[in-house]
């Protein structure tokens, strides 16, 4: 039966184990997906129970199903568990490193109190449209925020010349923020 426009409530008949029917559907969200953003509507594409009638599943015999949703059901629950032991042990070890490192009343021997500007070289970037490759050199790929984000430079990414000033050349391993 319908709830509104874009939900509807899908109950079980006697064929269908009730927790397969859950998997069957959550299984199904890329075809519904697929379904909605296919049709030529004004709005927002969504699927209607016309769409479910022309869908065709396989349905195995309710012993079966029954058999896989129970498994099913234990990995869901084995994968609640692990994530909540992930959350627990970031916890904790968020928890070690403010004690150990942030928190501390006195510093190890060896260890000095600083700031960022103490422990690395900071240089702004150049405006790289200035320093286009000439004819005869083979350009270096420019490092903007569009490569940040992809992680990477790639054919797409802009060039510069490669006789600019050695300190705004990027080695590996050096880090960029």
């Amino acid at each position: 039966g319908w709830l509104n426009q874009h939900i509807f409530k899908v109950t079980p008949s006697e064929c269908i184990d009730k927790k397969y029917l859950y998997y069957l559907l959550k299984s199904l969200k890329p075809t519904f997906t697929a379904i909605a953003s296919n049709k030529q509507t004004t709005g927002l594409g969504h699927v209607t129970i016309k769409d479910l009638k022309e869908l065709i599943i396989d349905l195995p015999e309710k012993s079966t199903q029954e058999v896989i949703s129970t498994y099913l059901d234990v990995l869901d629950s084995k994968i609640h568990l692990n994530e909540q032991i992930n959350d627990n042990l970031y916890a904790q070890a968020k928890a070690i490193f403010m004690e150990r490192f942030i928190n501390i009343e006195s510093l190890p021997d060896g260890w000095k109190k600083g700031n960022l500007l103490d422990i690395a070289n900071y240089l702004n970037g150049l405006a790289m449209q200035k320093f286009r490759p000439h004819d005869d050199e083979v350009g270096l790929p420019v490092l903007k925020i569009k490569e940040l984000r992809q992680g990477s430079c790639d054919t797409n990414s802009e060039l510069c010349s490669p006789s600019i000033k050695p300190e705004y050349i990027v080695p590996d391993g050096v880090v960029v923020f």
